[in-house]
């Protein structure tokens, strides 16, 4: 097959993709609106670009655990579908009175990452997204902050790094950028560290839902309207 031709075909086929990404975004946004009970909130499909053919079935149910984790770290009570033949998934408030900003919600499909180092070059890594056992938003009087606790493996190695580093800073990186030089004064036994403060409440609720459960591919998200 000659190089033009090659180039045609990939573009036809990612133009399909986010086709049929469109459709069962839209396909799924109706079933949403015609189902009763609680109010829809959002709806997400697989990103354009994403072979769902290529998935692993675990993946799908990965997804919608991931995405009601997601919504917990936020602070929202919500119910979390997947329609295994539209391959969408519905996000509905478990009760009609529940009320998030459109802002936090549209964090729900974002990816982050995270990590503690010794270093201010981030290589010496203490922690990393992977040592992570839950990750809650906490506002208060305007302010937000998360509130991370650490897996049990973690929260020993961390007893032990917080020990040997009394009194120095380490590095707390956000999306591979420097979020704040924190001194450590004590050691940690119990597991947990805050992170604080963010600017915005979106910003922090989009980690809180980014750190809160990894997605195994890539979702695009649309709001419903209120």
């Amino acid at each position: 097959m000659s190089t033009a031709a090659s180039r045609s075909g990939m573009r036809f086929r990612v133009l399909c993709c986010a086709l049929a990404a469109a459709l069962s975004l839209s396909a799924c946004a109706g079933a949403s609106d015609e189902a009763d009970g609680a109010k829809a909130l959002a709806t997400l499909v697989p990103a354009a670009g994403v072979e769902v053919e290529d998935l692993l079935p675990e993946y799908f149910e990965e997804a919608r655990l991931a995405l009601e984790a997601r919504c917990k770290a936020i602070g929202l009570s919500a119910e979390v579908s997947y329609d295994a033949e539209k391959v969408c998934y519905s996000v509905r408030a478990a009760s009609e009175s529940e009320a998030v900003p459109a802002e936090f919600l549209a964090q729900l499909n974002r990816t982050a990452s995270f990590s503690v180092t010794e270093d201010n070059a981030g290589q010496t890594v203490l922690l990393d997204e992977a040592d992570l056992e839950a990750v809650s938003l906490v506002e208060n009087g305007g302010r937000y902050q998360l509130n991370l606790t650490l897996t049990d493996e973690a929260k020993a190695r961390w007893a032990e790094a917080t020990r040997r580093l009394v009194g120095q800073e380490t590095y707390v990186w956000l999306d591979h950028a420097l979020f704040a030089r924190p001194v450590i004064s004590a050691e940690v036994t119990d597991g947990s560290l805050v992170l604080s403060p963010f600017s915005t409440g979106s910003q922090a609720a989009g980690m809180a839902a980014a750190l809160a459960a990894p997605l195994p591919f890539r979702l695009e998200i649309t709001l419903s309207e209120s």
